[in-house]
Formats: structure tokens, C-alpha cells, sequence
């Protein structure tokens, strides 16, 4: 064959850079085919993204087919494909589950709209100043129960803004509610163990989903109890800088404190290894 291994990191970047050119044209493309207008924000409202991932993905498949004509042998192509395949089936089996599980949640049932009703009840009105912080908080558990950052943008935005315009807030209340449902939804639908982003990341480490949700709760946990601090903050203070400064110092005090422990408990395996080759 011509493989080289100075040439090996272009078979990484090709399918990856035309699997990304491929995505990005379609979801403009049938944004533009769908609404006949050229502009940026109205092709994308219009997207149909499930078939820019499939022709994105089957662009790259071709691309990369073509590419290693050269490097792999006709033969060999059967066995990569059933290799693909089939480390691929958990992952399809548990995603097909989880898209089945989640309309019942978020449609049938209509968990994170009675959530988020409930939540809007019970909060009284002294309490409206810190209404940041309980949207993040909100939002974050209807993403973790139905496992979508995006169903929960459309079920807590109409909520939120209704909410902050009653109270007669500020323009820039309105952009902090926003900010703490984005920020809130994105943590939850991170940590769920439902979501599709845990279980391709889980399949794409090569562990189970179970390992993945458990080692990577603590620490995006860390940083989101840090940004609800700093919601309560700016909800409070008013200041955006203070907000983010008592974010940034939190941050870096719980990351040293781990850094500190970690490094004690090296020591002691240390001296533990030491003790028992002298015996």
C-alpha cells in the first residue's frame, strides 16, 4: 500500500472535516430549500436537521471510502463494516430506547411542563429577585428527567419570560433568565443518563453508560453548583463582574482543594507501597 506515517493524521482530519462541511451545507440547504429565502436566520429556523445529519454522515462515508482506496484492501472492507457495526449496536439499541421513553415523558405525560407549573406556583413574590437561580435549578431537573436540553428550552423559555415580564424586571433580568435556563438545560440534559449526549459519549469512551454518568456527575455538578452561586450573586448584587469573579474564584478553590487531596492520597499509596516492600 502507499500508507505513510506522515500522511496518517490526514486520515483522521478528511472525515472529520467532510463529515462537519457536509452537516453545516445541508442544514443551510434545506433551511434555503424550505423557506426560499437566503438569509442566515431564517434557514436555520427552517432546518430539517435529522436529514442534514444523514447526508452529512453519508457525505463523509464516501469521502472516506474514496480516501482509503489506496490503504485498504477490497477484501477487508466487509469485515470493517460488521466491526462498525457491531460495536455500534449498543449504542443504537439504548438510543432507540431512550428516544422511545422520552415522548412519553415530555409529551404523553408532559412531565417538564407540570414541573415547571408547580415550580411557577409555588414560587412567592419575595422571593422573585432570585428568580435566575430557581429557572437554572427548574430547568436543570425537567433536562435530567426527560433527558433534552432543547425540549426544555422550548418548554421553560415561553415560562420564564412570562414570568420575568409580569414581575415588571429590567431588560437585563430577562437576559439573566434566559442565561440561567440555557446554562440550567445544558447541565441537566449533560448529566441525564437518557440523554443521547451521555450515551455516544459513553460508547465513544468505550464504557458503559453507567460508568460514564457516574464519573462525570461530580465534577459537572462542580461547576454548575458554581454558576447557580453566581446566579444568586448578580440576582442579588446586580453586578455582573462580582457574579462571574465569585464563579471564577469558586472554581478555582474547589479544583485546588481537589488537586491538594489527590496529590495527599498519592503520598499515602506511596508510603503504603513502601511499607509493604519492607515486610
Amino acid at each position: 500500500t502507499s500508507y505513510s506515517h506522515k500522511n496518517a493524521i490526514l486520515y483522521l482530519i478528511v472525515p472529520i472535516a467532510a463529515l462537519i462541511v457536509g452537516i453545516c451545507f445541508m442544514i443551510f440547504y434545506s433551511g434555503y430549500k424550505a423557506s426560499g429565502e437566503a438569509n442566515f436566520i431564517v434557514m436555520l429556523a427552517h432546518t430539517d436537521t435529522p436529514f442534514a445529519l444523514f447526508c452529512g454522515g453519508l457525505f463523509a462515508l464516501i469521502i472516506t471510502l474514496l480516501f482509503s482506496l489506496n490503504t485498504i484492501e477490497s477484501k477487508k472492507y466487509g469485515e470493517i463494516f460488521w466491526y462498525g457495526a457491531k460495536s455500534m449496536f449498543g449504542a443504537i439499541l439504548i438510543l432507540s430506547l431512550a428516544w422511545a421513553i422520552g415522548p412519553v415523558i415530555k409529551e404523553h405525560i408532559q412531565t417538564g411542563i407540570y414541573l415547571a407549573s408547580v415550580a411557577k406556583d409555588m414560587i412567592s413574590a419575595e422571593y422573585l429577585i432570585f428568580m435566575p437561580v430557581f429557572l437554572f435549578f427548574i430547568s436543570a431537573f425537567i433536562a435530567f428527567c426527560t433527558g433534552t436540553s432543547w425540549g426544555t428550552f422550548a418548554i421553560m423559555l415561553p415560562i420564564g419570560m412570562e414570568i420575568t415580564i409580569q414581575t415588571g424586571a429590567a431588560e437585563s433580568s430577562m437576559f439573566l433568565a434566559l442565561s440561567a435556563i440555557l446554562s440550567g438545560a445544558v447541565y441537566g440534559d449533560h448529566t441525564s443518563p437518557i440523554s443521547d449526549t451521555t450515551i455516544l459519549s459513553a460508547v465513544g469512551a468505550g464504557c458503559s453508560v453507567q460508568s460514564h454518568f457516574i464519573t462525570q456527575f461530580p465534577y459537572a455538578t462542580i461547576s454548575a453548583v458554581c454558576a447557580a452561586i453566581s446566579f444568586v450573586v448578580v440576582s442579588y448584587f446586580q453586578s455582573t463582574i462580582l457574579a462571574f469573579s465569585m464563579g471564577l474564584l469558586l472554581l478555582i478553590g474547589v479544583f485546588y482543594m481537589l488537586k491538594i487531596r489527590y496529590e495527599g492520597d498519592l503520598v499515602k499509596d506511596k508510603n503504603l507501597n513502601e511499607n509493604m516492600q519492607r515486610f
